[in-house]
């Protein structure tokens, strides 16, 4: 099948199930839980301050730290990230969350952070994988958002890389470790949490996860997502990678539980 007729068809079928069972679980009492979402470049404030007022309206939103803390899994607390470095953040995302009092922790690649023109550009392709031109933080924005009191700075390695597939030690360091120290010296604060590039199985390592420890990180973040309850690792913690331009209805299926478990 022609490749431009097979993803969409795909993704229809995703959805489809994604919503399908997001309602099952719903009706089963099973979509009672601690979930994170994850985010990217905010490119609307229309869009993504409806989505962050609907989240107001039907979840509890809390911080990572708060989320992690404790076990109770009675009724359903959200928190919410987002991955890169992108100047898009100042404009369309941060207003919003101060406004609404959101809390969110921002997981931040070092080696994007300042870029301009052609190196930026040279940046998104080669290792964000993305066609789209897109900004960076400056140094002074990502300390911008690191100052105020409920937003929190993570590590995400300096160049965005696959950890499933580098194993030099020497390489991790480099980007896992001495991006923490960088971050910190930045922001003048701890850097407390790391999300993996990419965030699937295969990009995680268990010499990656040694590196992540021994660098001091708290916990680490994937994009596999689970409900709170279902983790067993707190180095390989889930997360909805969520897009805001998809329906309400399937972003809270996602949140449900409904792609928990799919293979499409």
């Amino acid at each position: 099948m022609n490749k431009n007729l097979y993803l969409p068809i795909k993704n229809t079928f995703r959805n489809a199930y994604i919503i399908t069972n997001g309602i099952y679980q719903k009706c089963k009492n099973q979509h009672i839980g601690k979930r994170i979402i994850a985010l990217h470049d905010i490119s609307d404030i229309n869009v993504f301050r409806d989505k962050m007022q609907w989240l107001k309206d039907n979840y509890e939103i809390t911080s990572i730290e708060k989320l992690l803390a404790t076990d109770n899994d009675d009724k359903t607390q959200i928190a919410i990230t987002f991955d890169d470095g992108y100047d898009s953040w100042i404009n369309n995302a941060i207003p919003v969350l101060d406004k609404y009092n959101i809390p969110a922790t921002f997981f931040i690649c070092s080696g994007f952070i300042g870029l301009t023109n052609y190196e930026a550009h040279d940046f998104v392709q080669r290792y964000l994988k993305r066609a789209k031109k897109l900004k960076p933080l400056s140094i002074q924005q990502l300390r911008i958002i690191s100052s105020n009191p409920i937003f929190e700075i993570g590590g995400h390695t300096t160049h965005h890389i696959n950890l499933g597939k580098y194993h030099s030690k020497e390489v991790l360091t480099e980007e896992i470790t001495f991006e923490r120290k960088q971050l910190e010296e930045w922001t003048e604060k701890p850097v407390r949490w790391f999300a993996y590039p990419f965030g699937g199985k295969n990009n995680i390592s268990e010499r990656s996860k040694e590196i992540i420890k021994a660098s001091g990180y708290a916990a680490a973040f994937t994009i596999i997502p689970k409900f709170k309850r279902d983790i067993d690792d707190k180095f390989e913690i889930g997360r909805d990678s969520l897009n805001i331009y998809s329906s309400k209805i399937l972003w809270e299926s996602w949140l449900n539980g409904g792609y928990d478990r799919i293979r499409l």
